[in-house]
């Protein structure tokens, strides 16, 4: 459990870095970089539950 919240705290650190450094003077919010890395392996993990 300890191992998943410091994974998902490093998640959404680095997404926050690099929405603030992808498109500089703008910003891409944090949650919408996350939920992009975030969904495929959600999705991935549905996929191989239901095998």
């Amino acid at each position: 459990m300890v191992i998943s919240a410091l994974a998902g705290g490093v998640l959404l650190v680095f997404a926050d870095w690099c929405g603030r450094m992808a498109l500089f003077p703008y910003q891409i919010p944090a949650g919408l970089l996350s939920s992009f890395i975030g969904a495929p392996y959600f999705i991935y993990l549905l996929r191989k539950q239901s095998r």
